[in-house]
């Protein structure tokens, strides 16, 4: 890859985090759910339905006000298929 591809690439990775937290702020769940496979599982086995539960568990509760996040001093790493994003703070 050339660096203005790069450059692209960690552009696209930072876009998607920003509507991730855009989507979290407004509290539109479908569009949070967008971001997941259906076949998303956590490390406890839980499914995507159980990630449904939860954004509209905090939705509800109002916990999802101030989670409008700081991207300013955000780095993207490239390695291979893999994005590492650090840090991440609200």
């Amino acid at each position: 890859m050339n660096p203005s591809s790069d450059d692209s690439i960690e552009l696209q990775v930072l876009n998607v985090i920003k509507d991730h937290s855009d989507a979290m702020v407004s509290g539109d769940v479908d569009a949070l759910l967008s971001f997941y496979a259906e076949d998303w599982r956590d490390n406890h086995d839980q499914r995507r339905v159980f990630l449904k539960y939860n954004f509209e568990r905090m939705i509800a509760h109002e916990k999802s006000q101030g989670r409008k996040i700081d991207l300013s001093a955000t780095t993207v790493i490239l390695e291979g298929d893999t994005a590492t994003v650090s840090p991440v703070t609200h």
